[in-house]
């Protein structure tokens, strides 16, 4: 790292990061980061830009990210996904208490990965070839944050758009992947109700992310079984051709915190989703047989977060 203030008002950052990876197949890498900053009268203004680099790829079975994510690592001669990030932005400080900012970003990515699949009418991965693409993410974000005596305030709200294209998925055509989020808004506050007890309230929204539908079903029977029972397969020609809905939800708590000379104790209790708002992790669809016997195909989805109470106790030393 290298930091050069310029003059009272400019300060130059810079830095290169060193990476080995060590897998399948054996990488170096350098990636350099640069940014210029302006301060003056409690206005920061900056522009920058980094490189990163990923040697792993998530395989995007769910659709919201969970403990039991799949992260794939590089294939034996693949190459690593390489991001060129720019970004510009400024914060100013009104006072002791108020805090704005606001932000633009441009991501242009190589070498992003993916999961073909030999056979058409199924959407598999994971024993299929790690591929190559390429992709761009853009966007706006705003901050207000607001710190008084006995509460804190903070709203953030981004605005953005990622792409990918892969010569082998959507026939070459570019797509929204799982990763894109189109408006995402938190709002989070805390309340001192005295020096012991705190309310929190945190309420979240995002844009529904693309998932991978079926376009029909084909009926195939087994002819190994004696019953004969019609087999379901599912068709499917694009990927992520279908956008769940909006995700929104609000958790509270309740803080009461003890001091002690050398510890303290707090005592948590609230709830996850208050309201107990069906948001989708993830769509499967289901046979059902209709009143003159003909078979609909609904799509079902699993909630992982409804509406769940807790209580809890930590002990800080």
């Amino acid at each position: 790292d290298i930091t050069y203030n310029l003059n009272s008002y400019f300060t130059f950052y810079s830095g290169i990061n060193y990476q080995y990876f060590n897998g399948a197949t054996k990488i170096h890498r350098i990636s350099p980061r640069a940014k210029l900053n302006f301060t003056c009268n409690g206005l920061s203004l900056w522009i920058d830009y980094a490189q990163s680099v990923q040697y792993l790829s998530l395989y995007p079975y769910f659709t919201v990210k969970t403990p039991v994510d799949i992260w794939y690592p590089l294939d034996k001669n693949s190459k690593p996904a390489i991001c060129h990030q720019y970004s510009l932005g400024a914060e100013q400080a009104i006072g002791a208490s108020l805090t704005l900012y606001a932000g633009l970003f441009y991501k242009k990515m190589f070498h992003v990965k993916d999961f073909s699949s030999g056979i058409h009418t199924e959407y598999t991965a994971l024993t299929d070839n790690m591929i190559d693409g390429k992709g761009h993410a853009k966007g706006l974000e705003l901050n207000l944050g607001l710190r008084l005596r006995t509460c804190r305030f903070r709203l953030n709200y981004t605005l953005s758009e990622s792409k990918r294209k892969f010569k082998e998925i959507n026939q070459g055509k570019a797509f929204f992947p799982p990763y894109d989020v189109k408006h995402n808004i938190v709002s989070n506050s805390s309340y001192d109700i005295s020096k012991r007890l705190t309310f929190n309230a945190l309420w979240t929204f995002s844009s529904g992310v693309h998932t991978t539908f079926p376009v029909g079903v084909a009926i195939a029977h087994n002819i190994s079984s004696s019953a004969n029972i019609p087999v379901l397969i599912p068709v499917y020609t694009d990927r992520y051709n279908y956008k769940l809905p909006d995700n929104h939800r609000l958790d509270v708590n309740l803080d009461y915190t003890v001091p002690y000379a050398h510890c303290s104790l707090r005592l948590s209790i609230g709830a996850y989703n208050v309201y107990n708002q069906s948001n989708p992790s993830f769509v499967y669809f289901k046979p059902e047989e209709t009143e003159n016997n003909r078979t609909k195909f609904i799509p079902k989805s699993k909630v992982m977060l409804p509406f769940i109470p807790y209580i809890s106790l930590r002990l800080k030393i």
